[in-house]
């Protein structure tokens, strides 16, 4: 246990410059480590492909990763409320959420040394919201990436 709380430590100070910045958190919910990351940062609105500052911070947040030994990641998906123009890409915010996990997975796999093994994504859509969307803050809120770090 106090290994595990050195690790956390050791990422949160790893990451002060992001989690000042408003771009990260890091978090420890039921146990696990969680890192939650905008997606404002990361992609352009209804969109599953990388920003340039969005590539920047998972180059960051992928070489501190691949330095956790023996951990499993889960990449998850966030939407708010709001539905998704549709299109022949994203149908509804369920196909907008998992692509960008898939995205974001796609990335730290290949930028990284993370191994495909050790990586999985989810997409949860509207479903667990983090505050209100009733609010603009609420829901850029709710439009995030959790990354879940848990043990092998």
């Amino acid at each position: 246990a106090e290994a595990r709380a050195q690790q956390f430590r050791d990422l949160v100070d790893q990451f002060k410059e992001m989690i000042d910045a408003g771009s990260l958190n890091v978090e420890i919910v039921n146990g696990r480590m969680v890192l939650v990351l905008a997606t404002d940062v990361l992609f352009p609105s209804g969109s599953a492909t990388l920003s340039r500052a969005g590539k920047d911070v998972l180059l960051e947040v992928g070489a501190a990763l691949a330095q956790l030994e023996e951990r499993r990641f889960q990449v998850e998906g966030h939407t708010d409320n709001v539905p998704v123009a549709f299109s022949e890409r994203f149908k509804s915010n369920w196909d907008l959420s998992a692509a960008r996990a898939a995205s974001i997975a796609d990335f730290l796999l290949n930028a990284t040394n993370l191994e495909g093994g050790n990586v999985q994504i989810a997409g949860f859509a509207d479903t667990r919201p983090l505050d209100t969307n009733d609010t603009a803050m609420g829901r850029a809120r709710n439009r995030r990436i959790e990354v879940i770090v848990d043990d092998n």
